[in-house]
């Protein structure tokens, strides 16, 4: 009768061991999936901002100075005319098959992109414009209140700027 008690305690101490050790190693693996899939989010909305950033770049100054921005925060990318331009682009190539728009647009919508496009300077010279390209969003796995936010900037200078009469 002692034999069988001694062990039953045996079995309740190394069971015991291996709760206290397999855990934190459970929740080790979990914190790491829920970080790598935070950085998956994150490596989209930096491509995100820098594709439209990138498409401002290449757009025509005096069509820049025409769509800038009233304010610093900007406005919804989708209803920027310049930045709308580039993401209607951009989905248009990424997309091959309606299964494929379909994940892409599952996928896209915990994101929300602003652009501003602004003077820099005093007075009402437009020729050095700022260019941001804001994007934030929520994931799934971090349950976070506020929104993640990854902002670009560039200044894009009227291309005549340099050349001296």
């Amino acid at each position: 009768m002692s034999r069988r008690a001694v062990g039953l305690v045996e079995i309740l101490v190394a069971m015991g061991l291996m709760c206290a050790v397999v855990i934190p190693l459970v929740m080790l693996i979990q914190r790491n999936a829920a970080l790598g899939a935070g950085q998956q989010f994150r490596m989209l909305a930096l491509a995100r901002a820098s594709l439209i950033l990138e498409g401002m770049l290449v757009t025509d100054h005096r069509e820049l100075r025409r769509a800038r921005t009233l304010g610093a925060d900007g406005v919804e990318a989708s209803a920027h005319p310049i930045a709308a331009r580039i993401l209607a682009a951009a989905a248009r190539t990424v997309v091959s098959s309606a299964d494929q728009e379909r994940a892409l647009k599952s996928q896209l919508s915990f994101y929300q992109e602003r652009v501003a496009i602004q003077p820099v300077g005093r007075g009402d010279s437009d020729d050095l414009l700022e260019l941001s390209a804001v994007v934030l969003w929520r994931t799934p796995v971090d349950g976070s209140p506020a929104p993640h936010r990854l902002g670009l900037t560039a200044l894009f200078a009227r291309p005549d700027l340099t050349v001296t009469r």
